[in-house]
């Protein structure tokens, strides 16, 4: 898969959007390379909205130790520490650590020596961060995308509302 995927970027250029930011960069700079902020956003792209409203309201101090839906999503995750006020977040951040980074370890050695040649491309963590927003359609992308020639009356007509359309 990794050789796929630098094939398609070295070809096409083509990057799968999908793949995990956090995943993405411990397989080029390495774990510590992953900041704490990046990891929590792959964490809540990787969680259920439900559960995801439950780490928001984790990190805004809006939750008890006891809550039924903390308890629910530390059990989700196998987490058998018991919480306080004032390691809920912690704790949260240690559990999307376990998922994104511990739990991948086999396929990011995996995927390492083969990505490497990503370092061309990306050699700093910023340049990688870039190249993901700088993926993610928009719809001013989109429309500047739509390339069409006018040879016909209607076509010009029919690209308007198809531009109108994607707005």
């Amino acid at each position: 898969i990794a050789q796929i995927l630098l094939k398609g970027f070295q070809e096409y250029q083509y990057f799968p959007l999908r793949l995990c930011k956090t995943f993405v960069v411990s397989c080029l700079f390495g774990e510590s390379a992953v900041s704490e902020q990046m990891l929590m956003e792959s964490f809540m792209q990787h969680v259920s909205e439900d559960e995801r409203k439950v780490i928001q309201k984790c990190s805004n101090g809006e939750l008890e130790p006891d809550d039924e839906n903390l308890i629910e999503l530390l059990s989700t995750f196998d987490c058998k520490r018991a919480v306080t006020e004032s390691t809920i977040l912690k704790t949260v951040t240690k559990l999307a650590h376990q998922e994104l980074i511990q739990r991948l370890q086999y396929v990011t050695e995996c995927w390492r020596p083969i990505l490497t040649a990503f370092t061309r491309s990306f050699p700093t963590v910023e340049s990688l961060i870039c190249l993901f927003s700088q993926l993610i359609p928009t719809t001013s992308k989109v429309v500047s995308a739509i390339d069409c020639q006018l040879t016909y009356d209607g076509v010009g007509d029919a690209l308007k509302y198809l531009k109108r359309y994607v707005k």
